[in-house]
């Protein structure tokens, strides 16, 4: 059961996923303050997030379980895990240097390639829209400045 279990992609990202959600809503229940003066609490975003996170796990496991014609894993690729990661790191430096919008658009793009993404529109139409959606999301609705 366990052997299938493993090698079925949609269960095993299900069963990580709602681990992550477990310990992420345990975490925060410990770790950030519940008391709230105005309004809402600090941890009630986190708590709903992780929620909403640990539903979405326990749905793609249960789907995983329930499929008749199990997709196998595919191969694992180190050179793409590597290059995210490198990805990563040029990013969290780049975003000290230019800011979250630049950055965020370099990083977009070079990840899309990774992935896969070949189309040009794509990778400069959705990285340039999600940034500067994301930036004024923060700066303007939620009050929260990007570096």
């Amino acid at each position: 059961m366990l052997k299938n279990m493993v090698r079925d992609r949609d269960s095993l990202s299900g069963l990580i996923v709602l681990i992550f959600a477990i310990a992420g809503y345990i975490y925060s229940v410990f770790k950030i303050s519940s008391d709230a003066t105005v309004g809402v609490a600090p941890d009630f975003y986190p708590k709903l997030l992780f929620i909403v996170i640990g539903i979405s796990g326990l749905v793609t496991l249960l789907n995983g379980f329930r499929r008749e014609i199990k997709k196998e894993m595919p191969a694992f690729n180190w050179k793409a895990v590597i290059t995210v990661i490198t990805l990563l790191i040029g990013y969290a430096y780049l975003l000290q240097l230019v800011g979250f919008v630049i950055s965020s658009i370099v990083f977009m793009i070079a990840f899309m390639f990774v992935l896969g993404e070949r189309k040009p529109i794509n990778m400069i139409v959705v990285p340039i829209i999600t940034s500067l959606l994301i930036y004024f999301l923060f700066s303007k609705a939620f009050m929260i400045m990007l570096p």
